[in-house]
């Protein structure tokens, strides 16, 4: 009937930590892209002062 096999959960748990890995990996990007905002910002900021 119903069988959970061994590479049902080896398939599932690749499933599992690929997703995993994505996430931490956008995040990275996230921080990534968060400082090139910052110094853009303050790029722009400090041209305007002379």
């Amino acid at each position: 009937m119903g069988r959970f096999t061994n590479m049902s959960a080896v398939l599932l748990i690749y499933s599992l930590s690929l997703f995993l890995i994505g996430l931490v990996s956008e995040q990275i990007s996230a921080l990534h892209y968060k400082g090139v905002e910052e110094d853009q910002r303050r790029t722009r900021r400090d041209e305007g002062n002379p």
